[in-house]
């Protein structure tokens, strides 16, 4: 059975999603959505996200390897069916009129999350930067026609000036000590302040760069480095700031050992008793207050369908609280029928048996050598 659309619905949806909203069995609707996937969402998602990070100054060393693009290509996968599904179950609500213009925004967000994630003191001077050429006078960010966003004097873009083809921080940056000393007096850019700073790399780069390209450039220059994200244990706490400022390209045993750490630390969480597991898992978050659990697939610790497992849940019922998550200890109990000062205890209990499970390991571990 076809389910029959009225003509101002069909108006406002890609006709590429026609077929599968208009499914009315689950067996036609299940191919018409493979049929999405495969022949319009999957090659222009993993294009984007092998062209956005492929090409990312900062996305580099052995760290960096395959499994991130094809976990980052399948998380996209994930949210953009449960948007599929939500607009079939109600095509009149938020329909989705341009697919390919729906997916690359989609692709392009979950790109700058991850990377968000994974090089967060970059971020934070890509916030810096983004203000200072947003809010300087004489300067300005603007978005090019192929869609680059690129930055400069606000004059080159009221007279059209077009941005190099190819500006990368390493040519920026290429005698820039002696360019510093030469425009600003200054032998040191760090001491340098940053608009300053900015407006003399405009000025030797003669014409529009690459916003992107600026930040590589003033992370190099500061000394800006991340390192790779993979769980970090009790120890990290008592590290000075000039420990965690290390090079973010690990040698390959360093990055695997932290990877094979946290991959423990999840197959101690999936031990814990039912009601622990929720009520830890639910409540992750970081020292941003984002949920950890939306990392995971992204980092290839635990697929979606493992971490719906590890919750009792089916992966639609995860997928229908995703974006809410961290969940608040209420809504937590409200999963498991328990008050939210029950949800603190089973919480508290939770992490003392891991941390009693872990004491054990590192004993045995220790033994054992």
């Amino acid at each position: 059975m076809v389910i029959r659309l009225t003509v101002a619905t069909r108006q406002t949806i890609d006709p590429a999603l026609i077929p599968f909203i208009s499914a009315g069995d689950e067996a036609a609707s299940d191919q018409a959505l493979r049929q999405v996937l495969v022949e319009e969402a999957e090659p222009l998602i993993n294009s984007i996200v092998r062209s956005k990070l492929q090409t990312s100054h900062i996305y580099r060393g052995p760290e960096n390897e395959r499994g991130d693009l094809d976990d980052l290509c399948g998380e996209v996968i994930v949210r953009l069916v449960k948007r599929l599904l939500d607009l079939k179950a109600n095509p009149e609500r938020n329909p989705v009129s341009n697919l390919r213009g729906y997916v690359t925004t989609m692709t392009q967000n979950a790109c700058d999350e991850y990377l968000r994630y994974k090089y967060p003191e970059r971020h934070r001077l890509k916030n810096r930067l983004r203000y200072i050429v947003t809010h300087t006078k004489g300067f300005a960010l603007w978005e090019t026609e192929d869609r680059r966003w690129v930055c400069g004097f606000a004059q080159w873009r009221s007279s059209g000036v077009k941005p190099a083809i190819s500006a990368t921080p390493d040519r920026l940056l290429k005698g820039i000590d002696d360019f510093i000393t030469e425009a600003l007096g200054d032998q040191d850019g760090a001491r340098t302040l940053p608009g300053d700073l900015v407006a003399a790399i405009f000025d030797r780069a003669g014409c529009p760069v690459e916003f992107d390209d600026l930040v590589g450039v003033l992370a190099q220059l500061w000394g800006i480095k991340d390192r790779l994200w993979y769980g970090e244990d009790e120890s990290d706490e008592n590290e000075s700031l000039d420990d965690r400022a290390v090079d973010p390209r690990p040698d390959l045993e360093a990055a695997i050992d932290r990877r094979r750490r946290l991959q423990h630390v999840w197959a101690e969480i999936c031990e814990l008793p039912s009601r622990q597991r929720t009520a830890l898992l639910l409540s992750l978050r970081d020292q941003q207050g984002r949920s950890v659990l939306t990392l995971l697939p992204v980092a290839g610790i635990a697929t979606i369908s493992q971490v719906a497992g590890a919750l009792d849940l089916q992966a639609e019922q995860l997928l229908d609280i995703w974006d809410d998550l961290p969940l608040e200890d209420s809504k937590i109990g409200l999963q498991l029928g328990a008050t939210a000062q029950q949800v603190v205890n089973l919480r508290k209990s939770a992490r003392e048996r891991l941390a009693r499970r872990t004491q054990a390991a590192r004993r045995r571990k220790i033994d054992s050598d």
